[in-house]
């Protein structure tokens, strides 16, 4: 199933990036989502920064998802490639269990249209579970659909912020 989400910023692509990226924006987030996020690697690779994080959510997972993947909430590494040159981050996302039924990776760019920077995230979603597979790529979709709304909005607002 596709992921595909876009939305537009009042400046710059470094902004952006810098933005999603700091520790005030992830703080608010966590608040927002209940995520917690923690940096277990970060390492540059040919002027790559190469990121292992931690995700660690608090909100239980639907009674679906809980019995297919085992646990009563959602854990999961994300694995981010981040060229500030090509303004471009590749990402994918490992679950500790079922990673080879589990296939959730895309690109997240930042585009210039006009004085604003669109950031685009494309990616897709394959549960490759017998019966339910489906159902779990939508409810997935769907909360990567919320999460990236409130995501932008935080975003914007702190963007609004550094410009009054």
């Amino acid at each position: 199933m596709k992921l595909y989400s876009e939305s537009e910023f009042p400046c710059d692509p470094a902004t952006v990036w810098e933005v999603f990226s700091s520790d005030a924006f992830l703080a608010r987030l966590r608040d927002v989502t209940q995520i917690t996020q923690t940096v277990l690697d970060r390492r540059e690779e040919n002027g790559v920064l190469v990121e292992r994080v931690r995700n660690v959510s608090s909100k239980e997972l639907p009674s679906m998802m809980s019995r297919a993947l085992g646990a009563k909430t959602l854990t999961y590494d994300q694995i981010n490639r981040f060229d500030a040159a090509r303004d471009r981050l590749e990402w994918s996302v490992e679950l500790p269990v079922m990673s080879d039924k589990v296939d959730i990776r895309g690109v997240t760019t930042a585009q210039v249209r006009g004085s604003s920077t669109v950031r685009i995230v494309d990616g897709v979603c394959t549960v490759r579970v017998p019966l339910v597979g489906g159902r779990i790529e939508k409810v997935i979709v769907s909360e990567f659909t919320k999460s990236y709304a409130k995501a932008s909005d935080i975003a914007r607002e702190m963007i609004r912020g550094r410009q009054a």
